[in-house]
């Protein structure tokens, strides 16, 4: 797995957020991105990849349901929680999804993680030397009493756990469909 990192981007004054708000100070976007490549088709992985409220495959994930929207068209929005002892939520709504280059765009609407502005991209691509790879890139605004530290290596192991159970259930179903030929 290959994982990247970057902290370059700011916010500076005179942007503004998404809810339309002023930023009034600089402040940097704690970022970070985890590819892991693969033998599997691109087709099989985005077949898992797009189905927005299905995350009955994911490790992490106790629940997954619809809270608004159609299910997989822009603007659903899917609650995501794991009920274990480290319970949490998250409401995730889903901006953006382009089927063409495989890649959807969600972000936190509510969530007890405390995160600001989160936002992710998940891509399914081949690259130029012919490798299939699942990428996860997420951003959020510094939040107070956390580190920067903290929340990437967070969401690092959140996105490789994340990717893997991706692959892994893509994998199954490119498993199945051979077997039943």
């Amino acid at each position: 797995m290959e994982a990247e990192f970057d902290t370059h981007d700011t916010k500076v004054d005179g942007d503004t957020a998404p809810d339309g708000a002023a930023i009034a100070e600089a402040s940097p976007v704690w970022q970070a991105a985890v590819r892991i490549f693969t033998d599997v088709p691109t087709d099989d992985l985005w077949m898992v990849a797009k189905d927005y409220c299905n995350l009955d495959w994911l490790s992490m994930v106790t629940g997954c349901v619809l809270l608004e929207g159609e299910g997989n068209t822009v603007g659903t929005v899917r609650r995501c929680t794991n009920d274990g002892p480290d319970a949490w939520f998250s409401d995730e709504k889903l901006v953006e999804i382009h089927h063409e280059t495989r890649s959807l765009t969600y972000q936190m609407v509510d969530s007890s993680f405390g995160w600001i502005e989160y936002r992710a991209t998940l891509s399914v691509r081949t690259d130029y030397d012919g490798r299939n790879f699942l990428q996860l890139k997420g951003q959020q605004l510094p939040r107070g009493g956390s580190t920067e530290e903290v929340n990437v290596n967070f969401m690092r192991s959140a996105f490789g756990v994340f990717l893997t159970d991706l692959e892994s259930k893509a994998r199954t179903l490119q498993l199945s469909r051979s077997v039943a030929s």
